[in-house]
């Protein structure tokens, strides 16, 4: 693997975190959550569907909590980081590529896959050559063989999937590419189309326009320009675009999966039908249509309507779509996607930051939307760098965002997912840079405060596998490439902390510390949230579980969590030298002599505070040759 991959298995944070808070005893039976060697899966949970029941996912009855991940495009013909590959096999197309990944993922404890089952021929942006939906709005038999193979590879090795049918975004198929190939159909569709004026920097919807024509409307700075692009709100109101919609809806429901002979709305390997990735609108849409030609986005910015009228025209269409869905597919859960706006908040305190997460100026409510009957569960898509939270906010962030979206969840007696979730791996203009090189820390932060506010599923946006020694599934910015290292190199602590071997961190991530995560030493102060400096200046973590993270129980026979006792930074004296402390370094300052009576594991054992211990002390070259254990959490 090459040295300079920035790569560190997070579903390991993921995994950890969910298993603990699916053994808390919600549910009519506590599901078998394991560690790393992967989830529980049975031929049963193949071929059953997942259920809400009294505000639990269940599978098979037991509660179903999860770690799962995006891979937006692994349906689509630019997956993989060269062309698909396939093979035949007595006379069937498959590709190999997709079954390698599906193992690795199963073997790494993924429970959830969510991609996308849109790609429109002629989209404005994300344009593919092979596409899944064809300018006549039918299903492209030549391509969605492919999606047909992700599920049905998905489904023989134990992942559930989780299925969007539409962006808002124009990338590969969005709300704004049904209006247009809709409306401009007919004249009486031409009549009833308006146009939207972009700035071409901001994105930000300057004026709705009854023509074609934004030459009037003056972009926000002066390198920009302004975009003229058919209002893609229509998506949820006019009659025509929802007729079609809803036949394409139908038409991908009713498929039949040339490999596994079901209809999609039989497929057992389908968790959920998504009705579209972030439903909601132009900031001030729902102002600025009541002064169409006549209304700018600053008029809107002062007269902010009443809250009570925020988010009603998505709820409307999401209350619609997902009682039409329920009517052609009676297995699966149905939800709306969205990422957790909301247009008011009862906490004053909340409303003195990142005002827009709460003003519903995104057109969108979360919590009107909790209360459509036929959502089955909700989400949230949180992303603290992109929306300008800084580092020190986090703490607001959880209490006014992570936990009032899970305290709307419970009143509502529905689950709540983390759905999408990340950081940049570069700095962007405009945007915060507080968590480009301490990534692992802060997903770690952010999956502790949902699971402890009860979140029961936990996505990354998104893992992806190594496919070969030189391959890697399709990456972004914000991708956490999973290493392909054995599991003795890569080490997890019981809260779900990432720590690598102080060897293979300088291996792996070329001498670059920043990326590495080291235990403290028991003398060095930490945080609240666990985090210190070692003496050798390095950032460290406290083994232990703090306050927010969830309660662990001896009792759980069926939970095994993976917990790292391997990282050896006492020998680590500069960002570019390896062990310099010899064989005869001693490691009691890391770890404390186990005290009389705890039951110990391959030597390691938990403290009746929660802290690790070892039963006698190791040097550092034992440390690193033989320090794993599999072990319960602490009591």
């Amino acid at each position: 693997m090459p040295k300079n991959r920035l790569s560190l298995l997070l579903i390991a944070v993921v995994l950890n975190l969910v298993s603990s808070q699916a053994c808390k005893g919600t549910g009519p039976k506590n599901s078998m959550v394991r560690g790393l060697d992967g989830p529980s899966s049975t031929v049963q949970d193949q071929h059953a569907f997942v259920k809400v029941r009294d505000g639990t996912f269940t599978l098979n009855d037991h509660s179903f909590a999860f770690a799962g991940t995006n891979f937006s495009d692994l349906a689509l013909s630019n997956a993989f980081s060269g062309d698909i590959q396939t093979a035949q096999v007595n006379g069937q197309t498959i590709f190999p590529q997709i079954d390698i990944l599906m193992a690795n993922y199963a073997k790494d404890g993924i429970k959830v896959l969510r991609l996308w089952s849109f790609a429109c021929e002629g989209a404005r942006t994300g344009v593919l050559g092979n596409p899944l939906i064809k300018q006549d709005r039918s299903l492209n038999d030549r391509t969605m063989p492919q999606l047909d193979y992700v599920i049905a590879s998905a489904g023989r090795h134990g992942l559930k999937i989780i299925l969007p049918l539409v962006n808002f975004e124009p990338e590969y198929c969005g709300m704004e590419w049904w209006v247009q190939n809709v409306l401009s159909a007919s004249e009486s569709g031409q009549n009833r189309l308006k146009w939207t004026c972009f700035d071409s920097k901001t994105m930000e919807a300057l004026k709705i326009v009854p023509t074609n024509d934004c030459s009037s409307v003056q972009p926000k700075q002066s390198d920009s320009t302004v975009l003229t692009v058919a209002t893609r709100e229509l998506f949820y109101t006019d009659p025509e675009v929802t007729l079609a919609f809803q036949s394409h809806v139908k038409s991908l429901l009713s498929r039949t999966n040339i490999y596994t002979g079901r209809t999609y709305a039989d497929e057992p390997a389908i968790m959920a039908i998504e009705l579209a990735n972030e439903p909601h609108t132009s900031d001030h849409y729902e102002c600025l249509t009541t002064g169409i030609g006549i209304k700018t986005l600053e008029d809107c910015k002062r007269e902010m309507p009443n809250p009570k009228l925020r988010g009603a025209l998505v709820a409307e269409w999401l209350a619609t779509t997902a009682a039409f869905v329920h009517a052609n597919d009676r297995n699966h859960l149905v939800t709306s996607g969205e990422e957790g706006y909301r247009s008011s908040h009862q906490d004053p305190n909340c409303l003195t930051k990142n005002q827009w997460l709460h003003d519903g100026s995104k057109g969108v409510d979360f919590e009107r939307n909790a209360a459509i009957p036929a959502i089955d569960f909700l989400t949230n898509h949180l992303y603290p760098d992109n929306w300008n939270v800084v580092m020190a906010d986090l703490d607001w962030f959880n209490t006014c965002v992570i936990a009032d979206r899970a305290r709307i969840a419970k009143a509502n007696n529905k689950p709540l997912i983390l759905e999408e979730s990340g950081f940049n791996n570069q700095a962007y203009s405009g945007k915060t840079s507080d968590y480009v090189k301490d990534r692992p820390y802060s997903m770690s932060r952010v999956y502790r405060y949902a699971v402890a506010a009860g979140y029961q599923g936990l996505m990354v946006w998104q893992a992806t596998e190594m496919i070969s020694s030189t391959e890697v599934a399709k990456r972004d910015s914000m991708t956490f490439p999973i290493v392909a290292l054995q599991s003795n190199q890569l080490t997890y602590t019981a809260e779900g902390q990432v720590m690598v071997k102080a060897a293979e961190c300088l291996s792996v991530f070329a001498g670059d510390l920043s990326r590495c995560v080291f235990l403290c030493a028991t003398s060095v102060q930490v945080d609240s949230t666990g985090k210190g400096i070692n003496p050798d200046g390095n950032i460290c973590y406290r083994l232990a579980a703090n306050a927010s993270a969830p309660a662990f129980s001896a009792t759980n026979q069926g939970t095994i969590i993976t917990t790292s006792v391997a990282a050896d930074q006492v020998g680590l004296a500069s960002s570019t030298g390896g062990d310099t402390a010899g064989s005869t370094q001693t490691t009691a300052d890391l770890y404390p002599l186990c005290p009389t009576g705890v039951v110990t594991n391959n030597g390691w054992g938990w403290t009746a505070d929660k802290q690790l211990c070892q039963k006698s002390e190791r040097t550092s070259a034992q440390l690193l040759s033989s320090g794993h254990c599999s072990c319960t959490a602490a009591p």
